[in-house]
């Protein structure tokens, strides 16, 4: 069962990992980008593009962590109550 769920995350992974290989090759031109004063130096479009939806990715996760651990707290105080 082990190896089934590994073949299967395997293969839900690929089209992730080709699609952003695509992006990056696809998107050759460079850019220099600057936030709030800050020069990040020069990248591919495609580097940009797939970095900016890993950080939202991770921001997003970030973010929902903390409402899942707000409400397991809650949800924690609330059992001990009832008991």
């Amino acid at each position: 069962m082990k190896n089934l769920k590994s073949l299967i995350g395997f293969l839900l992974m690929m089209p992730i990992v080709l699609g952003v290989v695509f992006v990056v090759i696809d998107n050759p031109q460079t850019v220099s980008v600057q936030l709030i004063g800050v020069s990040f130096g020069v990248q591919s479009v495609g580097t940009w593009v797939v970095l900016s939806f890993v950080v939202g990715g991770v921001a997003g996760l970030c973010a929902a962590s903390a409402v899942v651990i707000r409400l397991k707290a809650r949800l924690l105080r609330l059992e001990r109550k009832l008991a």
